[in-house]
């Protein structure tokens, strides 16, 4: 069977600046394509100084035809003092990059690519909400999701809040989630004979941060 690019995951990955950072992903990229039929595209950062930035373009075209590239627009580091560490460098290099990088995912996958993951290095963390924001939808997952304590659920059946992440009734539903783990305790309508798998995933999941077993724990019920 044929298979076109349009069908193959596709991972973007955004290597930190400097070729130390480039070529261990490389060899990841190249592995991806050769092992597992994945396509690849590089993101990369790029700054003023354009010294490294034709070494990287060299080795970047020598890679296999199903690894691809994208050079982001320069971002400025005027506004820093002459003494910044290497390290804040690179870190702001990906950071003051994001608005860059979102509208390359977005080319991406408006391209027919199946974007399937951002893969980034250990200094290109400020890139994982950026990710995030581009996880399918709960409606299109082909696998259901699983709770713990709960029968597996197909996406499109979960409350409408969840189905949009762009709304902004998902975002406060998120926040709610969080906030549930400040409680100092949770009164939960239901009993143990009634949910027994369900309780017993708070014992063992939920721990110390489960906001019902600290509350069971201060009611000294056993459960």
């Amino acid at each position: 069977m044929e298979t076109s690019q349009a069908v193959q995951p596709h991972i973007a990955i955004l290597p930190s600046p400097g070729m130390g950072h480039l070529i261990p992903l490389a060899e990841l990229a190249k592995n991806l394509v050769s092992r597992h039929s994945f396509s690849v595209t590089f993101i990369i950062p790029t700054d003023a100084n354009t010294s490294h930035l034709q070494a990287q373009k060299s080795f970047l075209q020598a890679l296999p035809h199903s690894i691809s590239c994208i050079f982001l627009p320069p971002i400025s580091f005027i506004d820093l003092p002459d003494d910044t560490k290497i390290e804040s460098r690179i870190s702001l290099s990906v950071n003051r990059s994001i608005p860059h990088l979102r509208r390359a995912l977005s080319t991406l996958r408006e391209s027919g690519t199946r974007l399937s993951a951002l893969v980034v290095d250990i200094l290109g963390v400020f890139a994982v909400d950026v990710a995030r924001e581009f996880t399918c939808e709960y409606k299109d997952l082909l696998e259901p999701v699983r709770l713990p304590g709960c029968i597996p659920l197909k996406g499109k059946d979960l409350p409408e809040h969840f189905q949009d992440r762009a709304n902004e009734a998902y975002k406060f539903a998120l926040e709610k989630c969080k906030k549930y783990q400040l409680a100092e305790g949770i009164i939960v309508n239901s009993f143990l004979d009634l949910e027994p798998g369900t309780f017993k995933a708070l014992k063992m999941k939920g721990g110390a941060k489960c906001p019902f077993m600290r509350l069971a724990r201060r009611l000294r019920l056993k459960l």
